[in-house]
């Protein structure tokens, strides 16, 4: 079996000993969820505790190392949740055609309110640093509102 390095180690805050809290387990298993989905609400819900007590123990003294973790890894999470939302920008979303009920067809739908949505967040979110490609970021806020 090939070992596979931890991508963002850190030391994990020791809480209360609880059947169901922030084990050291947990608190990996959340930072890893949060690298592969981008969010805290998805990632609290893969390791079954709630987004309150994530806060709440980002928020404690001996949780440093976790909140640094949680920041890397929200990191990396939005950057994926970029380059899949670009893919879908371009490949399109397959959808059945319905005729009398029945599935007859399917075809590829591409959204553009999709794709300025993506160029929005990167533009906003520092994925673009060029500045002139930020003076874009109105016109797509006031492509979104239609």
């Amino acid at each position: 079996m090939v070992h596979v390095p931890d991508p963002f180690p850190f030391t994990p805050a020791v809480p209360r000993a609880r059947h169901d809290g922030w084990t050291a387990a947990a608190q990996r298993g959340f930072v890893d969820a949060l690298m592969e989905c981008g969010t805290v609400k998805a990632a609290c819900a893969r390791v079954g505790r709630s987004p309150r007590s994530a806060y709440t123990l980002r928020r404690r003294a001996d949780a440093a190392e976790f909140a640094a973790a949680w920041d890397a890894a929200l990191a990396e999470g939005e950057v994926r949740l970029l380059h899949h939302g670009i893919g879908r920008c371009f490949e399109g979303s397959v959808v059945p055609v319905i005729y009398r009920g029945r599935v007859i067809a399917e075809r590829t739908v591409h959204s553009d309110h999709l794709l300025a949505a993506v160029l929005l967040r990167s533009l906003t979110r520092g994925g673009v640093t060029d500045p002139k490609s930020r003076r874009f970021a109105p016109r797509l806020e006031g492509a979104m509102r239609y």
